[in-house]
Order: C-alpha cells, then structure tokens, then sequence
C-alpha cells in the first residue's frame, strides 16, 4: 500500500498504554478496522463511502470550479452561526446551574488552509464553561495527519480548559492520541467527572463506520444520581442510548445536510436514523439530544442552505 494511504499507528509504548486502558480487544479492533477502512470505496452494509472516493471528489470539485458554486458556496462555508441550545435536566447539580458547554463538531480542520481561521473567528468573543468536541477532526479517513494537529494547535488556546472529545468515522486512534497530548480529554468508551461535582461527560467510541461503542462501559462507573452528558459522534444510536441513565445526548456527524434545498431541507444526512434525529434539539423518550450541523465541510468544500454551527448548551434545573 503506498505510504499516503497508509494508516498512521501509536507507537508500542502508547499501545501498551492504551489497552491497559481501554482493554486489548478494543485497541486490537480499533487498529485492525482503521487499516481496513483506510481505502474502502464500497461495502459493510453501505454501497459507498464518498470520503474515500477520490475520483469523484475531485470531479465534484472541478464541477464546483467551472459551475462558479465555489464562488457563494465557500464563503458561506466560513460563516459560522452561533445557536445557543437551553437543556433542562432536573437532576444538575447546584454547581452545574447555568453550566455553558462549547459544542463543535465536523471540524474536518485539513479541508482547506482557512479553515482553522474561519472557526477561530466564530468563537470569538463566546463566554462558555467547558467545551466538548464529537469527532471527525480530519477531512481524509487515512494518511499523515501533520496538518490536523498542526491546525488543533492553532485552535485550543481558543477553547476552554476543560475540554472533552470522543472520536468520529474519520478518525484514527492516533490522531485521538495527538489531539489528547494538546491537552483535551478523550473519551474511549469512558466518563470523567466535570469540574462541577456531580455532573458527568461520557464518550464513546465511533458508532457509525468502526461501531465499537460500548455503551455500558461508558456509563459504569458514573454514580446512580448523577447527571449524565454522553457524547457520540453520530446519533444513530439514540434508541440505546435513551435507556440509559444518560440524559442529553451531543453528537454530528450528518452536517445537517451541508448541502440542502431551500429552507434548509437535507437532500441526505448519511447517517441510518429518522431525519427528526439529524439535526437540532430532539427527544427520545426521556432522553433529550441535539445534533449539531458542525463546522466544517466534507467531500466538497461548500455549505448552501446550511451554515456551519458554533453550539453553546446552557444547562439548567428547570
């Protein structure tokens, strides 16, 4: 396989490190599927995978070129909105009242060279607690990941100290490793304790292409009568997810369409779950979730009909 197609792989001290922490089968999956999916076109219950596609996103391209829908469809890819998300959830504590959460999602931060620049630029002058981050940090799904982490590093001192991600389909466990070292908890499969007591954040492994989410992990260590936010890149497991203790749920993924018709109507999500749950505030029996359209852009470089989204939840008792 030709080096630029390779999958980068953690070295043999940080895989030691990460099955003692997330169990050898997980780590074995994880690296087996990413070397798979390093230039899968076609299968695994899906007829394609357009991110892997490279001839066709460099006719889509070209088609964009000479049609001039670079020109308006770009730009409006660098115009972030900011949507401020009220959730209540009855059992936050004290502390956590009125707790503002950063959410971006879909950062696909090696898309172009302004594209950092472009987000730096929307979360200026946001006052938020702690943030959250649901994956696909990179456009390509394989290969070196220099620029992506090289654009993180531009981008945290812009985020919040206390900071938590989960991993997307594009993903791979040692780009996770690099974005971790940039001083941003990730979450395999895990929870942690925010920095207001008794308020969790879960995160679990990518649902959609890898499907090793674990849900049961993520939540076993949390006590019986905290709040619980979960994280996932990718809402198509709300139904798990809605019985469980977890009560609001943030993912991406869909883009919310990027592309859409006319008052914002999704010509596709991707993503194997009622259009209800792809974009915006939802509700699935007790469990409340939001899906963000994200930041960035994927296969084509342009949004229309869909701005990119800078989320901030307020959390509140009610």
């Amino acid at each position: 396989m030709p080096a630029r197609y390779e999958q980068p792989r953690p070295d043999d001290v940080a895989c030691a490190r990460l099955a003692r922490r997330i169990g050898p089968l997980h780590l074995a999956q994880r690296l087996g599927i990413e070397r798979d999916h390093a230039v899968e076109v076609f299968g695994h219950g899906r007829w394609m995978h357009p991110e892997n596609w490279l001839s066709g996103q460099r006719l889509g391209r070209l088609f964009c070129r000479l049609s001039g829908l670079d020109l308006i469809g770009r730009p409006l890819a660098r115009r972030h909105r900011v949507v401020v998300n009220e959730v209540v959830i009855p059992s936050l504590p004290a502390a956590a009242e009125g707790l503002r959460v950063l959410h971006l999602t879909d950062l696909h931060l090696d898309m172009a060279e302004d594209t950092v620049e472009a987000l730096i630029r929307g979360l200026q002058g946001l006052e938020v607690d702690l943030a959250v981050l649901t994956g696909d940090f990179r456009a390509r799904t394989y290969g070196p990941f220099d620029r992506v982490a090289e654009a993180f590093e531009r981008l945290r001192p812009h985020l919040p100290e206390a900071c938590y991600a989960v991993l997307g389909n594009h993903d791979c466990l040692a780009l996770g490793l690099a974005i971790e070292a940039a001083g941003v908890e990730l979450l395999l499969n895990e929870a942690v304790e925010a920095p207001v007591g008794g308020l969790y954040i879960a995160g679990i492994d990518d649902p959609h292409y890898y499907r090793l989410h674990n849900i049961e992990r993520a939540l076993s260590a949390i006590p019986a009568d905290a709040a619980i936010v979960l994280l996932s890149h990718s809402p198509e497991v709300y139904r798990q997810v809605a019985h469980t203790p977890a009560d609001l749920m943030l993912c991406g993924h869909t883009h919310g369409g990027q592309v859409c018709l006319p008052g914002g109507l999704a010509m596709t999500y991707d993503c194997p779950c009622p259009r209800r749950y792809c974009q915006g505030a939802w509700r699935h029996a007790d469990l409340q979730g939001y899906t963000s359209r994200g930041c960035g852009t994927s296969v084509l470089d342009i949004r229309f009909f869909c701005p990119p989204e800078i989320t901030v939840h307020r959390l509140t008792r009610g």
